[in-house]
């Protein structure tokens, strides 16, 4: 054990309060975020009495000090930590509510508009805050923030993350304090907004014109891509980027510049410090100047979450002379504002970072080699450099990896797009006033900013999928090499030495585990995806990676995308189409659109209405089928395919295939690491018992049930041959069908096999 000297522990009394009385928001800053934090984790009011309970017993301290001043503050203090608690445990104690008559009445909260033309609206529906939706045969109406309405619709809870590595809505609302959807499939107006809520909504309205007329002009001339990057980046609408470019951002770890925070904000109003020193040299009138331009990038960005965010804790920190009263100051506004953002990634992401500038900042300039040779550029680096170690901690939450290409792409793109911010407002308010054409020439500056910013983060992402290997990652080992790191760059204090000592034990500890994953890898992975109604399987060994099926192109584009990304995958070796359904086929020409497959075998390489039916679908979505059949390859019952040592396929099903429909669907068996998984594509009663009375249905371990749980599919007698321990059936949550049918559940249940669901338990995985 380590000599601990006694008064290391030891707090000097004197030097705190003091600390503490420059600072009287810190402390009540800190215990209204930990009050809300530990609220929303456990959902009840158990932390909220224990934490009374330690303000009550602080409380009969100053009074019997008669410190009266304190006393108030810590009774204020409590006031908010209840008003706060209270507001996340009702949300998140809220249950569905029932209909009246089949009608819901509710009122209209926000309405987040986009440049794309969609709208995010949050409403209060009979007492429960919902996500509100209009089903596609409504023509949705005008929203007016404030107004009463009656719907009849659904309410349903939102979907979770199906797959790893997939952005999870549900979490998302709930971080929100948002529990529900509903759907509306009529909708009226009852009652228009009045008083102070009825000019809000104009006011917003015409916030959000003025911000579409200046992006116009500001654009005009420009490319599609290039006005979607500029909405993206400065304005933070990244609706109108497609979605190659937000997955750039978020593979390179850049996913935080699509959304205006403290970067932003730093470009946007990087002149104004150095104008209002000049113009008002008083400091009051200096702040009320730099909150009043703040609230005008507010308006013209959108008060989105996020702005709103960077506008509190940008004004505050050029109010107050320090830093630390400044973002405890924002963080109560923002706390009582919404309680719900204490746990919110944007709020974490932003308070970390600047905590890590305050204390971090100052030591590694002092650690640069040219620290004397330019004094701004140096501070310039330190002060990103302290920001991305901040943040470090919480790069899980906006991207799957941390490397050195993440590393380079965060570093230069805060730079490009604070540059592109920096001209953003002068290039806005010249496009006003000189005629329409001239927004081209005016946005020039910006514009090569983006570009480079937009290389970069491409450049970004490409590496680190080359650069990566297996899973990310794990949290903990990044938490502690931050820990470690942190705290070497920390100024000297007490237990500091304690505290390094504890962190490279826990960093050995991590880096062992570590190793001994790199000893002991997993030698295969089979993940069978939750994409909707319809199948795909991935399967890893040895480096190389082979998928079944694809889901539908839209899956394809987006889940399979996202989990290809999450193992580090950029190209799949092979892949199966068992058949030419959408719902199968779909998303392999949408990841062979992106250059994400080589090869791709099916049973049937002909034309028929099935074939023909499929081209002409994913033509309609930008994929050349010309292109897409010089990929595929036909084989046939007898082929085997070996991945790697451990991992054979071999095609039991057709011979001589006729018709790309469900009867000529691959059979295929797949030997992994001594485990036997069967795929059966969506053949059905016929076909299976063809396989029966060939006697080359083998006895497996896995059956990947056949068209998606269908009643006929999955007999009796197939599942007597095959005996498989579990069974996985692929079928979408509310479909239209009924999959899976009970009575091929019952089938299963008769034959003794565990049935894993994934339209209920997410995506199924076996590691090996």
């Amino acid at each position: 054990m380590p000599n601990i000297p006694k008064d290391a522990f030891e707090l000097k009394t004197e030097d705190a309060l003091e600390r503490f009385e420059k600072r009287p928001l810190l402390m009540p800053a800190a215990i209204l975020f930990v009050a809300c934090c530990l609220t929303f984790m456990t959902g009840s009011l158990v932390p909220l009495l224990v934490i009374l309970a330690v303000l009550l017993a602080v409380g009969i301290h100053f009074v019997r000090k008669r410190n009266y001043s304190s006393f108030l503050g810590l009774v204020l203090c409590s006031c908010l930590v209840v008003f706060c608690s209270l507001r996340i445990e009702t949300a998140l104690k809220a249950e569905m509510p029932a209909e009246t008559d089949g009608i819901y009445m509710g009122t209209i909260l926000s309405c987040e508009r986009k440049l794309s033309g969609t709208e995010r609206i949050t409403a209060r529906i009979n007492g429960v805050n919902m996500e509100l939706r209009f089903s596609k045969d409504l023509d949705a109406p005008h929203t007016v923030v404030g107004a009463e309405f009656k719907a009849a619709g659904t309410v349903r809870e939102p979907d979770s993350a199906g797959n790893p590595g997939e952005f999870d809505y549900k979490a998302y609302l709930k971080g929100k304090g948002i529990l529900y959807q509903f759907r509306a499939d009529s909708f009226s107006y009852t009652r228009m907004p009045s008083g102070l809520s009825k000019v809000l909504p104009p006011f917003s309205e015409l916030c959000f014109r003025i911000r579409k007329g200046m992006f116009e002009r500001f654009t005009y001339g420009r490319s599609a891509d290039e006005k979607a990057l500029f909405a993206a980046v400065c304005l933070g609408d990244s609706s109108l980027a497609d979605d190659d470019v937000v997955r750039d951002f978020r593979l390179s770890g850049c996913s935080h510049l699509l959304a205006v925070s403290g970067t932003h904000f730093a470009g946007f109003l990087a002149v104004l410090p150095y104008l209002l020193a000049i113009v008002c040299p008083e400091r009051k009138k200096g702040s009320q100047a730099y909150a009043f331009f703040a609230f005008l990038i507010a308006c013209i960005t959108g008060w989105s979450e996020s702005v709103t965010r960077a506008a509190v804790m940008s004004s505050c920190a050029f109010t107050e002379r320090d830093s630390v009263s400044a973002m405890s100051a924002a963080a109560m506004i923002m706390l009582v504002a919404d309680p719900f953002c204490s746990c919110r990634t944007g709020f974490l992401l932003s308070f970390s970072a600047c905590i890590a500038i305050r204390l971090l900042a100052g030591r590694i300039k002092g650690l640069m080699p040219f620290k004397n040779a330019n004094a701004g550029f140096s501070k310039a680096v330190s002060v990103q450099f302290a920001a991305m170690l901040g943040i470090m901690p919480f790069s899980g939450l906006i991207q799957s990896r941390f490397g050195i290409a993440q590393f380079v792409s965060q570093f230069l793109g805060s730079f490009l797009a604070k540059g592109a911010c920096i001209l953003f407002v002068p290039g806005v308010i010249l496009s006003c006033l000189l005629p329409q054409d001239a927004g081209y020439v005016v946005s020039s500056p910006s514009s090569f900013f983006l570009e480079c910013l937009g290389k970069t983060v491409g450049a970004g992402g490409k590496a680190s999928l080359e650069m990566a290997a297996g899973r990310p990652v794990e949290p903990l080992c990044l938490f502690c090499f931050w820990l470690f790191v942190f705290l070497l760059l920390m100024p000297r204090f007490s237990i500091r030495t304690l505290l390094l000592k504890i962190s490279c034990v826990l960093l050995a500890t991590c880096g062992g585990l570590l190793f001994a994953g790199i000893v002991r890898p997993v030698n295969a992975e089979v993940v069978f995806a939750d994409v909707g109604q319809g199948d795909c399987c991935l399967i890893m060994a040895g480096g190389r990676a082979c998928l079944i099926d694809g889901g539908t192109y839209e899956e394809g584009s987006s889940a399979v995308s996202d989990l290809l990304d999450y193992y580090g995958i950029a190209e799949a070796d092979v892949a199966f189409m068992t058949h030419w359904d959408q719902d199968h086929a779909g998303g392999l020409a949408a990841l062979h659109k992106k250059g994400r497959i080589r090869r791709i075998y099916t049973s049937y390489t002909g034309d028929d209405g099935d074939t023909e039916a499929f081209e002409k679908s994913v033509s309609l979505r930008g994929c050349d089928p010309v292109s897409f059949r010089k990929v595929i390859e036909k084989t046939e019952a007898g082929e085997v395919f070996e991945l790697t040592d451990n991992v054979r396929l071999e095609v039991l099903y057709p011979s001589g295939c006729t018709t790309g429909g469900n009867a000529g669907s691959l059979v295929i068996l797949m030997d992994c690491c001594g485990k036997r998984f069967l795929f059966t594509g969506d053949i059905g009663l016929e076909e299976e018992k063809l396989l029966v009375s060939e006697n080359v249905v083998p006895d497996v371990d896995v059956l990947k049930v056949s068209h998606h749980g269908s009643r006929y599919a999955s007999g009796s007698d197939f599942l007597e041959k095959a005996k498989p321990e579990l069974s996985v059936i692929s079928a979408g949550k509310y479909n239209l069908y009924g999959h899976p049918s009970p009575k091929t559940l019952e089938r299963l249940e008769k034959a003794g096999s565990k049935v894993l669901r994934i339209d209920k338990d997410g995506a199924v995985i076996f590691s090996f």
